[in-house]
C-alpha cells in the first residue's frame, strides 16, 4: 500500500455574511445571537486566500468582534 501525495487544496470554507459588528448572519440578514466571526474566514476574500494573506483585516475583524462579543449581557 502506497501514500500518494496530492498537492490538491480542499477550500470548503462556508461563505457567511456580517454586519459592520462582525455579527454572523442568517440566511434572511439578521444577526444570529452570540456568534461573531473574525479574521480571513469573515473577509469577503475568505475564499480566496488562506495563508494569512490579509493580516491586518484579522486583527481589526478580530478587535471589533471581540468588542462586542464582551459587551453581551450574560445569560440569565
Amino acid at each position: 500500500m502506497s501514500i500518494q501525495k496530492s498537492h490538491k487544496r480542499i477550500d470548503r470554507l462556508p461563505i457567511h455574511r456580517t454586519d459592520v459588528k462582525q455579527r454572523v448572519l442568517d440566511p434572511m440578514k439578521q444577526p444570529i445571537p452570540r456568534l461573531y466571526v473574525a479574521g480571513e474566514i469573515s473577509s469577503i476574500y475568505g475564499h480566496l486566500y488562506l495563508e494569512a494573506g490579509n493580516i491586518t483585516e484579522c486583527f481589526a475583524a478580530g478587535k471589533i468582534a471581540g468588542q462586542n462579543a464582551a459587551a453581551e449581557q450574560p445569560w440569565n
